[in-house]
């Protein structure tokens, strides 16, 4: 029951924002202008989307290098694609994925690097909060005006998310004997189940304690962040709007930070939320009409999103090759 209030409440958040999105636009009006997008700029969406894939392959295993640092770049690789993958047909499923799917394949204890995912989320949003007062403070200030919520909410966003990433911290530092403490006064059973996983995921933090691993980490995580604006940049390109309405890098920060908002909200690949939040972007900011912003929404969202599946599928196959042959090969040692 709880699942399928899941899934309705993801469905209809899928068709309240598409509505949004959607109700000003005409749809043959709409595929008209998405067929202009160039074939070139579809082409770079794919690589940098593939780059990106392996910048975040990349800073899982700078988090993991404290007890899994023997695990290659190529596996992990297949299992951040299966996980990218995952999170387009089911929301949120994908971060737990690949830490099923990379102790699966290489053996390892799923609690520490389900630490490690913990740690890699907040970091991103953390960044993000940060990333977008810096747009609406210093690149768009405008926003305030079309927006004065940000006033608030910008500030108030980044002391939360400090908090969070100060929390983390100290249990990466292995200080969380209040949380034990607090447990055991509650059920001593319950504590004594629970302490050994906190115990494992304050282990897949413990690439915070080293300041130069911490430095890495934060800026693959701009690097990111950064290449997500680049993809943006290049749809604006794709569709001609970085001459017809001087959309350029600022354009693309904004969009990136306001489109961003759609990856809170629980629907597959970001549906609807996604579309609504970039359109609005270009129209409120930049005067680009609805329907060339929804266009280039639909067709940049579409195409990273089927490199996922296709990088992801193609991925979920190697790690079930790559799982059979090692059986196989540990049988074949045994005899």
């Amino acid at each position: 029951m709880k699942k399928f209030a899941q899934y309705a409440l993801s469905l209809g958040l899928t068709a309240l924002f598409g509505y949004m999105a959607f109700a000003d636009v005409e749809v043959s009006a709409l595929w008209v202008e998405m067929q202009r997008a160039s074939p070139l700029s579809l082409g770079a969406i794919v690589v940098i989307t593939l780059v990106r894939i392996g910048l975040r392959t990349w800073r899982w295993q700078l988090m993991m290098r404290q007890f899994a640092a023997h695990i290659g770049f190529v596996a992990t690789y297949m299992a951040v694609a299966v996980c990218y993958g995952a999170n387009v047909v089911v929301p949120r499923s994908g971060d737990v994925l690949r830490a099923v799917v990379l102790g699966w394949s290489d053996k390892m204890p799923l609690a520490p690097m389900l630490g490690s995912v913990v740690a890699e989320r907040v970091f991103d949003v953390l960044l993000l909060v940060l990333l977008a007062g810096a747009v609406f403070s210093l690149v768009t200030p405008a926003g305030a005006e079309f927006y004065p919520q940000l006033a608030w909410s910008l500030p108030l966003g980044i002391a939360a998310v400090g908090l969070a990433l100060g929390v983390m911290m100290a249990f990466a530092a292995g200080r969380y004997e209040l949380v034990v403490r607090a447990l055991r006064r509650v059920s001593p059973r319950l504590a004594a189940l629970v302490e050994p996983h906190i115990t494992a995921l304050a282990l897949g933090m413990g690439a915070l304690r080293n300041p130069h691993l911490f430095a890495t980490i934060a800026a693959v995580s701009l690097l990111m962040h950064l290449g997500y604006a680049g993809l943006l940049y290049v749809g604006f390109w794709g569709f001609g709007l970085t001459e017809t309405y001087d959309l350029g890098t600022v354009a693309a920060l904004t969009t990136m930070v306001v489109s961003a908002v759609a990856f809170f909200v629980p629907t597959p690949a970001g549906i609807g939320p996604y579309h609504f939040f970039f359109k609005e972007a270009l129209t409120v900011f930049y005067g680009v009409p609805p329907t060339e912003a929804l266009a280039c929404a639909t067709i940049v969202h579409a195409t990273y999103n089927a490199t996922y599946l296709v990088v992801g599928g193609g991925a979920a196959v190697a790690v079930q090759i790559r799982r059979f042959a090692g059986e196989r090969a540990a049988r074949a040692g045994r005899e």
